[in-house]
């Protein structure tokens, strides 16, 4: 009996066409059935042994297979074909596992079957084939012109001048990771990019893992109106100035079209919920605070393992979802100065768009980080096309101000 599987491998030896052409079309090893397995393994070993596709006429004698009249359709279709067995089987599976748990009155448990279904039959669903130079030319154009319309440089700004200049933005696909040693003000200056993408026009989201919603949103209010953070925190702002001007800066909030999302996250928080929150609220940007805190779907891996995983999981999601995702990570020594001393993974400089190293300009400790003027050094220690340089930000906590006092290029190491 020949298969949408085995279909499409004949087709392939048709045209001509490597194995590779699998992964090109989006057709992984999972998609197929013992059969279809046995034919391409069969491929491939020949393939390696003798620099050459074999011939039909092999492929039926050694495996006892004859291949009938085959639809003259082009590999696109039968690996649409393919993916729709695929998906059709995953559905099947699960449905007598949900409706059992449901009985059961489990509804919670039988949402997260549902939950995953969608997660994996999406993941298939998305289009990984090959692209023709107009198509994605028309993709460069449309990508034009909507930054055209919202009148901004590349992409969405981080809010620091030097590093929009150099960089052109946060850019789709770009997985960019903030790393610095604890209390060095990571989060912070997340909350600034995040800002800066906000006023901009766009719609961030921004996961937490560490902190409560209310915390990161006084800090992000305070920074927006210039308000001591700690004041708003211990209920000491002046009632008709201060408070006055967060009240209508929060009913401003309200009426724009843009929003910003702030997924209540935890400990427990998963790199499928963010999945999740994603795709259902499809920001402009996302922001992970304590990226190394997110759990896999694999809870018995080490942290290593966990957050390896996490850093691949998150670059496809924004590789998927063609958005920029900045995430902040922990050096793993007090002296760390490159993406390569980033805590518990060596993977993170492979996958970086653009790693931003967050540093002490003084040496010393910070007691209280919300109390007193200080600096810091944001050094770019991987840029997207190379660049390099470094910038010295103030952080006026009394008056809630983070900025660029200066910046200067520097020479790559």
């Amino acid at each position: 009996m020949v298969t949408i599987g085995i279909a499409l491998l004949y087709r392939m030896l048709l045209e001509e066409k490597n194995t590779s052409i699998l992964s090109d079309l989006g057709i992984s090893r999972d998609y197929l059935l013992p059969d279809e397995l046995k034919l391409l393994n069969f491929i491939n070993d020949y393939v390696d042994r003798y620099n050459k596709l074999p011939a039909i006429q092999t492929v039926e004698a050694e495996l006892d297979l004859s291949f009938p009249d085959i639809p003259n359709e082009p590999l696109v279709y039968w690996a649409d074909q393919l993916r729709e067995r695929y998906i059709s089987n995953k559905i099947l599976e699960q449905i007598p596992n949900i409706s059992r748990i449901a009985s059961l009155g489990k509804g919670e448990d039988a949402f997260q079957l549902i939950k995953k279904l969608y997660r994996e039959t999406t993941e298939y669903r998305i289009d990984r084939g090959i692209a023709t130079l107009d198509q994605v030319g028309i993709e460069a154009l449309k990508e034009h012109d909507d930054r055209q319309l919202r009148k901004i440089g590349h992409g969405i700004p981080f809010g620091f001048p030097y590093l929009d200049k150099i960089s052109g933005g946060a850019q789709g696909g770009d997985f960019i990771p903030i790393a610095g040693r604890p209390s060095v003000g990571k989060t912070f200056i997340m909350q600034r990019m995040s800002i800066a993408a906000y006023d901009a026009g766009y719609t961030p989201m921004l996961v937490t893992t560490e902190m409560q919603p209310v915390q990161y949103v006084r800090r992000i209010l305070a920074l927006r109106n210039r308000v001591n953070p700690n004041k708003i925190r211990l209920g000491l702002m002046a009632t008709n100035t201060e408070r006055a001007t967060i009240e209508k800066d929060i009913l401003s909030i309200s009426e724009r079209e843009n929003r910003y999302y702030i997924v209540r996250g935890s400990l427990t928080t998963t790199m499928s919920d963010v999945m999740d929150y994603v795709r259902d609220k499809r920001p402009d940007i996302l922001y992970v605070d304590g990226a190394y805190l997110l759990e896999t779907d694999n809870p018995r891996a080490s942290q290593f393992e966990q957050i390896t995983t996490g850093a691949k999981q998150l670059k496809l999601l924004a590789q998927s979802m063609n958005i920029p995702i900045i995430c902040t990570y922990q050096f793993k020594r007090k002296t760390g100065e490159s993406i390569d001393d980033i805590y518990q993974t060596d993977v993170i400089a492979q996958l970086a768009s653009i790693a931003i190293g967050i540093h002490k300009d003084d040496g010393g400790d910070m007691a209280d980080d919300l109390a007193a003027i200080q600096y810091r050094i944001l050094r770019i220690l991987k840029g997207r096309e190379g660049e390099h340089g470094e910038i010295r930000v103030l952080y006026d906590m009394q008056n809630a101000v983070i900025e660029q006092v200066t910046a200067e290029e520097t020479e790559d190491e």
